[in-house]
């Protein structure tokens, strides 16, 4: 697969995936809301430039989301890529997050973004590939 590294730092780091059509971002550690909002904009801003329809999104290393994050993503960052032409994302999140990931996918589903919510990094990439 032909990778664009977009960013790479101590925190992120954002993908475009030439050949699979998706960007791909991984979380090192737990990040800030900061950090965490930046580094979705830039996942955003590199899937508007490349009009693709997918994203990936592993957030496993990631901690608990605060509340100013869950509603970034539901009133700020999914209408965006609603707008963008954004239609599927798979998320990879460890379980503690579940409740927070679970209100953000019925809002994205609201706003016509398909999400699958996934465990396994090799599971997500796949189910995102055979779109």
């Amino acid at each position: 697969m032909a990778t664009q590294i977009i960013v790479d730092n101590q925190w992120a780091t954002v993908r475009y995936e030439t050949d699979g059509d998706y960007v791909y971002q991984t979380v090192h550690q737990p990040i800030t809301s900061q950090v965490f909002q930046q580094t979705l904009n830039t996942s955003l801003k590199t899937l508007t430039e490349n009009n693709a329809l997918k994203i990936l999104l592993d957030e496993q290393a990631n901690g608990q989301f605060s509340r100013q994050d869950v509603e970034f993503m539901i009133a700020g960052w999914g209408v965006r890529a609603a707008q963008s032409g954004m239609k599927y994302g798979a998320l990879v999140v460890p379980e503690k997050l579940t409740f927070e990931i679970t209100v953000i996918v019925e809002s994205f589903e609201k706003l016509g973004i398909h999400i699958g919510l996934f465990r396994e990094l090799v599971e997500a990439r796949q189910w995102l590939i055979n779109l």
